[in-house]
């Protein structure tokens, strides 16, 4: 614990610098999607008590080293897409342990940065996921549903002492291409339009990564921007356009794609 303490305090003195030699951090996200506890944030198979117990402490050691430095930083808890559909944990369920915590030991500003790619890696047809519904018990947060983490990340018993919203990251989510054909371009790029026309109703969502800029053989889907030779998908354009004066020009020929008529009919009451 001592060591990991000392390299956080490294970190965030280096990037806590009054002369922003190095950049600066403000947010941090720890782990990687903590709910895949197998996977990504990987230690053996835990009792969930048990893990979320050392993941409590690693974002309140962060959090306390970093405001030492810097009173604006705040951690990030990582999630997938597994809002109740349990792999090896569910987001739900771990972020309701975590406002235990914190309503316990006494609370500090962690916020939650979600990956709500569609239900299916491979498949860009958000708009499609059957286990995504507009109920707080979805199985799954995609794109297609994101009203639902808005929804609940404003609750006054949700936020930093019932009184402040913490913060909300899409930070790692993406939609595939399964080939370059004009089909698929579309259906990414539809995707895109679709998620980031949800992000600007949803005031509750602060911000929105994609993932990843180009195509990555290596991950064994085309969810880039471009393509791996760094051409420009349409995705690409609608990426471009959002939030300027080009998007209703650039996101129109995706509606009949998605089988709408205009952008609003895609937005949702959570149930």
């Amino acid at each position: 614990m001592n060591r990991y303490a000392a390299c956080l305090d490294f970190l965030a003195f280096r990037y806590s610098r009054s002369d922003g030699r190095y950049g600066r951090i403000d947010k941090w996200i720890l782990h990687n999607e903590v709910d895949m506890g197998t996977s990504w944030t990987n230690m053996g198979a835990q009792h969930l008590n048990t893990y979320m117990h050392e993941y409590v402490k690693s974002l309140r050691i962060c959090h306390d080293i970093a405001r030492s430095y810097n009173p604006n930083a705040e951690v990030m808890a990582s999630f997938t897409h597994n809002w109740m559909q349990r792999d090896d944990y569910c987001a739900k369920e771990m972020l309701d342990i975590l406002l235990d915590y914190s309503r316990t030991e006494g609370d500090f500003h962690w916020g939650v940065a979600l990956h709500p790619y569609p239900q299916s890696l491979s498949n860009p047809k958000t708009w499609n996921d059957s286990g995504a519904t507009w109920s707080m018990n979805t199985k799954y947060i995609t794109f297609k549903n994101l009203e639902v983490i808005d929804h609940w990340i404003k609750q006054p018993e949700h936020k930093f002492r019932n009184s402040e919203k913490r913060s909300l990251w899409l930070s790692e989510n993406g939609a595939n291409s399964p080939s370059y054909s004009d089909s698929d371009l579309a259906n990414q790029a539809a995707c895109a339009a679709w998620a980031l026309y949800k992000v600007s109703q949803l005031d509750g969502i602060d911000a929105m990564q994609w993932h990843n800029w180009s195509d990555n053989p290596e991950e064994g889907v085309k969810i880039g921007l471009r393509t791996q030779d760094l051409d420009p998908k349409p995705a690409y354009y609608v990426y471009k356009a959002a939030y300027t004066s080009s998007q209703e020009s650039v996101f129109a020929p995706y509606l009949p794609v998605i089988g709408v008529s205009s952008w609003p009919q895609i937005m949702r009451t959570v149930e």
